[in-house]
């Protein structure tokens, strides 16, 4: 039996999305305490295959080569059934997809197809005293945690919201690289036109890329906030919003922490103006320190804090300003 990681690439630059190296760590844990193997596998693409067997974050990727279609070319039914081949052949316990876009894409229909059940956008995942691999998401507006496995079907599926923040990986001495070829059918009619990377002027400030994370609440005005994404872009940390900001247009949601978002792990957390509802705070995991600014004391943010203070966050946002962008 075997943990399987589905490895999701950027099409463009064939490089391993850092959200699939992220919940290999998780992959490991799970396979340890289930004493069971640990394996990857990518689709299509013998160079993120060879540039994960180098790495030898694995013990072993499997590349499944898709006959008579190109390098890299993407469709989400052609990569589903090339995966519900694979997993027809081999006795996966558990299958880790990284919550990317085409992840929510493809898992559904592998599940589907396998007759199997799909937990999506999980926040943890442990492995109780049954052996039961159990996921952990919020629910009805994070006044519930639920706690959910799949019973008697296999192989388990979920989607993994993982933090981006960096961490040491653990390296195996050598990294088994095996090829297989599978003959798919396109559905649909869906044809691949060309992909392409989308600059992204944003990217060096996004939240789960930093253990440092300054986060904007309602009680900052626009203006503050552009002053602290400048900052952010100047120190070298990362942003994050809360939903009101999000809703309104301020930021876009590629900045929003919380249940409808990211989740990040920071060594430290910036609260500038954010009351602390339960819908945010989900978002942000295992800080070691947490500063919050508010200008009301009874707040939910204050039960968080290793650090509050009540001040007007935008006064102070100028005050910082003053001192880093002059």
């Amino acid at each position: 039996m075997t943990v399987l990681v589905y490895i999701d690439y950027v099409p463009a630059t064939r490089q391993p999305r850092q959200e699939s190296l992220a919940i290999i760590d998780v992959a490991r844990d799970i396979a340890q305490k289930l004493g069971v193997d640990v394996e990857g596998v990518v689709v299509n693409s013998v160079v993120v295959a060879t540039k994960l067997r180098d790495m030898k974050i694995l013990p072993k990727i499997y590349n499944i080569r898709l006959k008579n279609v190109p390098e890299g070319t993407y469709t989400p039914t052609l990569f589903g059934e090339a995966l519900v081949e694979f997993c027809k052949r081999r006795n996966v316990e558990v299958f880790l997809f990284p919550a990317t876009q085409r992840c929510r894409e493809i898992a559904p229909y592998v599940a589907a197809k396998l007759d199997t059940g799909l937990v999506a956008d999980v926040s943890e995942l442990y492995v109780d005293e049954k052996k039961e691999v159990i996921a952990v998401k919020p629910s009805f507006g994070e006044n519930i945690l639920a706690h959910i496995y799949i019973p008697d079907r296999k192989p388990k599926m979920f989607t993994v919201r993982a933090s981006l923040r960096k961490r040491t990986i653990t390296t195996y001495d050598t990294c088994e690289l095996i090829h297989e070829e599978v003959t798919v059918q396109e559905h649909y009619g869906i044809e691949y036109v060309k992909s392409g990377q989308v600059y992204d002027p944003d990217i060096e400030i996004l939240p789960e890329r930093h253990d440092i994370v300054i986060g904007v609440g309602a009680g900052l005005s626009k203006d503050s906030i552009e002053l602290v994404k400048a900052i952010a872009k100047k120190l070298g940390i990362g942003v994050g919003a809360t939903k009101k900001i999000t809703d309104r247009g301020i930021l876009s949601s590629k900045f929003l922490i919380g249940e409808s978002g990211k989740i990040i792990r920071p060594r430290v957390y910036i609260a500038l103006g954010i009351s602390g509802a339960p819908q945010h705070m989900t978002g942000v995991k295992d800080y070691e320190l947490l500063i919050a600014v508010n200008i009301d004391e009874r707040a939910p943010i204050v039960n968080y804090s290793t650090h509050f203070y009540k001040s007007d966050a935008n006064e102070l946002v100028r005050k910082i300003a003053e001192l880093v962008l002059r």
